[in-house]
Order: structure tokens, then C-alpha cells, then sequence
């Protein structure tokens, strides 16, 4: 093995480790790579990338950025698991928060960039397409609460809106059911929610 850190400290913090390339005045910047030997039996080996705990204030943040184009694009991000073999399946990409114990858990944002000369960038949630069985679902689920007298979580579709006041419109909401090549199409519905214990059920408001 081989193991590359900084030493211990009593009083104070300890030592930062940086691995870098120099920068280049007439060409490219050097490449870091960190990968995983490969290995002929058992699983593959890990990348494992964790932050600092803290015992008396917040744990260390992990940050992962392409780099600033000054003339042209910035580079890209590529988050990924690789391709299954002739057997098995791809692997999970899993995105989540921590569980709170006192207090909300943290937020998940998606979101693209302020487009100044330009249309904003698109968000799109694809699933696969499947050779055999059914196609796989999208599922958008607010979250519960166990609460007394508090509400569900919310979901909201909203628009964008058209603020130049000019003769634009504002953006559409589609709700499509897929299209059935030899049987029936799906469809597309609108339900509210359950009657509780000692409540009424949710309204449905449709209005232009």
C-alpha cells in the first residue's frame, strides 16, 4: 500500500496535502488522473472521497468543478457508473442528503446557469430505453410528515414566465401519455388525496 498524508497536531490544524499540475503559458495544463488497478476475481476496487468530520462545529465540504473558460466554455461535468458486461446490470447513481436527527436534513438543487446573452440550459430527466420488459417509471414523490397539524410536502410545476414585455408567452406544462404501438396508450390523470381520519379530501383546480 501506499499512503501519502500529514501528520497529527495536539493545538491547531493540522497540515493541508495538495496534489497539482504547473500551469502552462503556451499549451495545455497537465492531466490528474486517479484510477483503480484492475483485478482478474471479487468486485472491482473503490475510489473513496470523504470530508472531515467535525466534532464541535460543521464537517468539511467536498467541491468538484470544471474548470472556467476565460474566452470560450467551461469544461464539463461527468458524474457516471460505467456499462455492464455481457451479464448484470449498470451500476446506481444515488444522490442524496444526510439524515437530521435535531433539525431539516439538507437540500438537493438541480439547477442551470443564469444565461445572459442566450436561452437558459435545459434540465431533462430521461430514463433508458428497454429491449425487453416495461420501460422504467419516473417517480417524483414529496415527503411525508408524521407531524401533528402540518401539511405533506408540496410539489409544484411552474412555468418560466415571459418578462420582456414583448408579444412572447409564457412557457408550457404538457402531460403526455405514452404512445402504444399495439395496444392502448397510456393516460393521464389527476387525483387528490385521501380522506384522512378527520378530514376532507384535497381539492382539484383546473383553470386557465
Amino acid at each position: 500500500s501506499l499512503y501519502c498524508s500529514t501528520g497529527s497536531s495536539s493545538s491547531g490544524n493540522t497540515g493541508s496535502l495538495n496534489i497539482g499540475t504547473g500551469a502552462a503559458t503556451t499549451g495545455r495544463a497537465g492531466r490528474i488522473t486517479i484510477s483503480v488497478g484492475s483485478g482478474t476475481s471479487g468486485a472491482g476496487g473503490a475510489v473513496d472521497v470523504f470530508a472531515g468530520v467535525g466534532t464541535s462545529s460543521v464537517g468539511g465540504a467536498v467541491s468538484i468543478m470544471s474548470g472556467e473558460g476565460k474566452l470560450t466554455s467551461s469544461g464539463d461535468l461527468l458524474l457516471a457508473t460505467a456499462n455492464s458486461g455481457t451479464t448484470g446490470i449498470s451500476g446506481a447513481l444515488t444522490m442524496s442528503t444526510g439524515t437530521a436527527t435535531a433539525g431539516s436534513s439538507g437540500d438537493v438543487s438541480i439547477s442551470s446557469g443564469l444565461a445572459a446573452a442566450g436561452a437558459g440550459g435545459q434540465i431533462a430527466l430521461t430514463v433508458g430505453s428497454g429491449a425487453t420488459g416495461a420501460g422504467g417509471d419516473v417517480a417524483i414523490s414529496a415527503g411525508d410528515t408524521s407531524a401533528a397539524n402540518v401539511a405533506g410536502g408540496s410539489i409544484t410545476l411552474t412555468a418560466g414566465q415571459e418578462s420582456g414585455g414583448g408579444t412572447g408567452s409564457g412557457g408550457l406544462i404538457s402531460l403526455i401519455g405514452g404512445i402504444g404501438s399495439g395496444s392502448t396508450g397510456g393516460g393521464s390523470g389527476f387525483f387528490t388525496g385521501g380522506v384522512g381520519s378527520t378530514a376532507t379530501g384535497g381539492g382539484l383546480f383546473l383553470a386557465s
